[in-house]
């Protein structure tokens, strides 16, 4: 396992109920971070993500971000964050540039990706928060795949 791969080892075996993250409405300890981390990283490798593929994100400074990095990490995957800022086309030129199978994006930018998602491009999209418009999973589908072998 490389190093990026095995970041959460040492605090989880030396510090496991320590606070890793903490946000304005909650907060996770090492272990429950590496639980999560496990757990999404079996759903990227569910949804057809493996070592090399590019996962991108647009999405702000939240729990998920690192969830999502570090299980990107897990598996082998390129992460491409993409700036919380971006309209439409910068997106989508960042996206057809790095050849991303998967996009995770907040709620907040639905109107910036919908077009993106309707252009009948092969990847997958995953939301955090609520979708009003039904054209993207839930974020939380990650999470319900087990954890890796």
């Amino acid at each position: 396992m490389s190093p990026l791969q095995s970041l959460l080892s040492e605090p989880v075996s030396k510090v496991p109920s320590k606070v890793a993250i903490q946000t304005p409405s909650r907060q996770i300890s090492y272990e429950d971070l590496q639980g999560e981390v496990e757990s999404a990283a079996a759903g990227l490798a569910q949804f057809g993500i493996a070592k090399g593929d590019r996962v991108a994100w647009m999405l702000p400074n939240c729990i998920e971000a690192v969830v999502l990095t570090l299980a990107c990490y897990r598996i082998g995957a390129v992460v491409v964050p993409l700036n919380y800022r971006y309209v439409t086309q910068e997106a989508g030129e960042v996206l057809q540039r790095v050849g991303a199978k998967l996009l995770v994006f907040h709620r907040d930018k639905s109107s910036v990706v919908a077009p993106l998602i309707e252009s009948g491009t092969e990847r997958i999209s995953l939301i955090v928060g609520e979708d009003a418009s039904g054209q993207s999973k839930p974020y939380e589908d990650l999470s319900n795949h087990g954890t890796l072998v």
